[in-house]
């Protein structure tokens, strides 16, 4: 019998692993232990996040696949149809994991009936009061010419303030008009308060208390301050109000926008806010261009939802600076 080398010894067990090396490394974090309630002794798993019992063999937990699930069914008699599962909305968390009846034209009234009681069944009623508020919202905001983008960013902040706060009433649809609010300034396409009031049908003070009662709330859920995008406040109107007031807004636009961008760096009408600061802006560029007769003060306090006093009061302190009016923008 021949003996193997104490070198091919160790080939062996490196190979086969028969004696691992022990390491002191401890694995981080928690680990997750599942009792089985028949034998009370913890499950085992072999990975793939499913456990059993050892003693009796029960299946005590498995993980639900939450990922994009396809089902390809190809007949040769019809085309290939390829499905998906439902992504899951982290909006609604509960309702996405549900299942779904289809009907068609040709169902009977057992058949619809089933699908309507299982569609009242399939969503909870907290689920179900924040989807119709997202629908609401969504249709407000496409009447209003507002982007998806922001629609969607406005249900992921009402989510957020709706866990911490029920309000009822008229102040429920302020919070609501606070969010849109809230995602329009964030985006850098922001609104007037008059104009989110208008898109919600309320008055214009229960959306300024809207939004002081989100920003309570916000800064209860420790976010950070929602901020414009850039610090060009006033440019983010000029473009709206524009193609409002005159026809080949194109070169009205530009003027205004370079009115604005010299208060800016002047430090001009800093006590104003910016949607006073953009009505002025584009006043001033009315005169200089010589279409102050077409383009009136009425009408851009009509579109800009401010007074003309306030107009007035701004162009006559930017008439203060001439030198930056007259010699830069000629």
């Amino acid at each position: 019998m021949s003996c193997l080398s104490l070198s091919k010894i160790d080939e062996y067990e490196t190979l086969f692993d028969i004696n691992p090396p022990i390491s002191d490394a401890r694995p981080t974090g928690t680990l997750k232990i599942v009792i089985c309630k028949d034998c009370n002794i913890p499950g085992t798993t072999h990975g793939l996040d499913t456990w059993e019992c050892p003693n009796c063999g029960a299946f005590l937990e498995e993980l639900i696949d939450n990922t994009a699930e396809w089902r390809m069914y190809p007949d040769g008699s019809r085309p290939e149809s390829i499905r998906c599962s439902t992504v899951v909305n982290n909006l609604l968390p509960q309702s996405s994991k549900g299942t779904i009846i289809l009907s068609n034209s040709n169902s009977n009234y057992s058949m619809r009936r089933t699908q309507k009681v299982h569609s009242w069944s399939a969503m909870t009623y907290k689920e179900r009061c924040l989807n119709n508020i997202f629908q609401d919202i969504s249709l407000r905001s496409l009447n209003g010419c507002i982007l998806g983008n922001v629609t969607k960013l406005a249900h992921e902040y009402y989510k957020t303030v709706s866990d911490l706060y029920i309000a009822r009433g008229v102040m429920r649809k302020g919070l609501i008009a606070a969010c849109l609010f809230m995602a329009c300034k964030k985006q850098g396409v922001p609104r007037t308060c008059q104009e989110i009031a208008e898109i919600f049908q309320i008055s214009d003070k229960w959306v300024t208390r809207g939004n002081k009662k989100f920003t309570e709330l916000w800064s209860r859920a420790g976010k950070e301050h929602i901020s414009y995008r850039d610090d060009c406040q006033s440019m983010d109107y000029l473009a709206r109000f524009c193609s409002k007031l005159y026809q080949d807004s194109g070169e009205l636009l530009s003027k205004s926008r370079d009115v604005s961008s010299i208060c800016k760096k002047n430090s001009i009408l800093t006590q104003n806010t910016p949607v006073s600061i953009a009505a002025a802006s584009i006043y001033m560029a009315t005169t200089l261009l010589d279409i102050d007769t077409k383009v009136l003060r009425s009408d851009i306090a009509e579109v800009a939802k401010t007074s003309q006093v306030t107009i007035g009061k701004c162009y006559k302190e930017m008439l203060k600076y001439p030198q930056f009016f007259d010699s830069r923008i000629q």
